[in-house]
């Protein structure tokens, strides 16, 4: 599958491999750490997998739903894939086309940017900075472009001097979207 890898990284994407989501603390935790820090997953199941493997990669797949994140699914033949993922983003990789279609659904994934950063226009109008952070910052994550993380540096500099906005609840957020910012490369002042 080196070039599905060669897909990603041409499309300007680092590539964190299952296998290396462990480093510290519990696993559950830093699986979700790192699912959360990815623009979108790409799962390659075969069926040459060990069953524990599998086991390991629908887990995964399962957190990135449950955050929120657009998951694209490579396997060998449909007959392997779990009923409820047919209808997300699946492609079976024995096609002879099935390049052209992963990079069709890069593209749609991609274009996700625009929804998220308009869903987090609409949060911010309707005060809901929770939500307004983590779409900024999923529309950062998955294009890269700063326009989407401009906004949440933005919406930190309104969050500190709310004064409306409950203290416990403003600084979580305010943290949140600080260390996101940071993490970014932004230059948090």
């Amino acid at each position: 599958m080196e070039n599905v890898k060669t897909c990603v990284v041409n499309r300007g994407y680092d590539i964190v491999e299952g296998a290396a989501l462990v480093r510290r603390g519990d696993y559950y935790c830093s699986i979700c750490r790192e699912i959360q820090s990815a623009a979108f997953c790409v799962v390659i199941s075969s069926k040459t997998s060990k069953a524990k493997t599998i086991g390991n990669l629908y887990l995964e797949t399962g957190i990135a739903y449950g955050l929120g994140k657009p998951v694209i699914i490579l396997v060998e033949s449909f007959r392997y894939l779990p009923s409820d993922t047919i209808r997300n983003f699946a492609i079976n990789c024995s096609e002879s086309d099935f390049q052209t279609k992963f990079l069709a659904l890069i593209d749609d994934v991609v274009k996700l940017k625009g929804f998220y950063f308009d869903l987090a226009e609409l949060a911010l109008d309707a005060n809901d900075y929770d939500k307004a952070v983590w779409y900024y910052q999923e529309s950062y994550l998955i294009s890269g472009e700063k326009e989407a993380l401009n906004k949440l540096f933005d919406l930190t500099l309104k969050l500190k001097k709310d004064n409306q906005i409950p203290p416990g609840y403003k600084k979580r957020l305010y943290e949140r979207a600080k260390v996101f910012c940071k993490n970014a490369k932004f230059n948090f002042t």
